[in-house]
């Protein structure tokens, strides 16, 4: 669902994705990166792992993730865009505002 939320990034926009199920999986990595940066993303907040820690950083794409993992995913598992989520325990809505740093994100 990462690459149809691809498709749907205004400019600004931050990511917040949740899964269903504990994951650390690389679920994202450079080449979406390079997706959203293009289409106005600010960043992304997953409940999931991320690979390509280090071309993220080159690129400046700030990605909050549980975990970091180089074990890819498979797309096989459909899911919903643009619906509230819960992501660290935290209840996120499409349109609020996301503050974060180094440290963290709220």
């Amino acid at each position: 669902m990462l690459h149809v939320a691809a498709e749907l990034i205004r400019p600004g926009d931050v990511v917040v994705m949740a899964v269903s199920t504990d994951n650390e999986d690389g679920m994202f990595g450079e080449l979406l990166a390079t997706s959203y940066q293009a289409r106005g993303a600010r960043g992304l907040v997953i409940d999931a792992g991320c690979r390509d820690v280090r071309a993220l950083a080159q690129m400046r794409f700030p990605a909050w993730s549980r975990a970091i993992s180089a074990k890819g995913t498979v797309k096989a598992t459909v899911g919903s865009v643009n619906v509230p989520v819960v992501c660290a325990g935290a209840a996120v809505n499409p349109g609020d505002v996301i503050v974060a740093d180094d440290d963290g994100w709220w």
